[in-house]
């Protein structure tokens, strides 16, 4: 739902049930195999949504990305499997992604790319003067409001205090 919500306080709900599903399989692939509580990152950035699912085990998955995680020509053994399918829908679904370590851990990441995104021109993603949070992906998210936050109906009443 936090993901859902985001997507639609920045207008982007095309994108919204392919996030909240690769989000969801992640989520489950942290509680599955990681045990550990998973962290969730989600940010936008010139109409590139990305979303980083963290743990704390340090394994990282074994095929490289965009490898071995193709889906089967017959969905008959994918649809009756109990497990496998997260990485697989990950790759096939998002424009791009991968794995991470960070700390004692891990983030898997991945990205969205919105087609037509109103606030593209308005985003102030390029200043000189903006801290930025680096992502694992090694790209950047801002930690301010944007311009979805002064008329939209959604918008979080601490997004005009500077408190996001």
């Amino acid at each position: 739902m936090f993901v859902a919500r985001q997507l639609e306080r920045w207008e982007l709900p095309e994108l919204s049930d392919v996030a909240t599903l690769l989000t969801s399989e992640l989520v489950t692939n942290v509680v599955l195999h990681a045990g550990t509580p998973p962290s969730l990152i989600v940010a936008v950035a010139d109409g590139s949504v990305e979303i980083g699912v963290g743990d704390d085990d340090q394994r990282l998955p074994v095929a490289e990305v965009g490898h071995a995680f193709d889906l089967p020509a017959d969905p008959d053994p994918l649809l009756v499997r109990e497990g496998g399918r997260g990485l697989p829908l990950v790759d096939h679904l998002a424009d791009e992604w991968g794995a991470a370590a960070i700390g004692d851990g891990k983030q898997i990441w991945f990205r969205l790319e919105a087609q037509d995104w109103g606030y593209r021109t308005s985003c102030q993603c390029h200043g000189d003067s903006i801290d930025r949070v680096r992502l694992q992906s090694g790209r950047f998210a801002l930690a301010i409001p944007g311009a979805w936050d002064s008329d939209h109906p959604h918008a979080d009443p601490l997004a005009d205090e500077g408190q996001l």
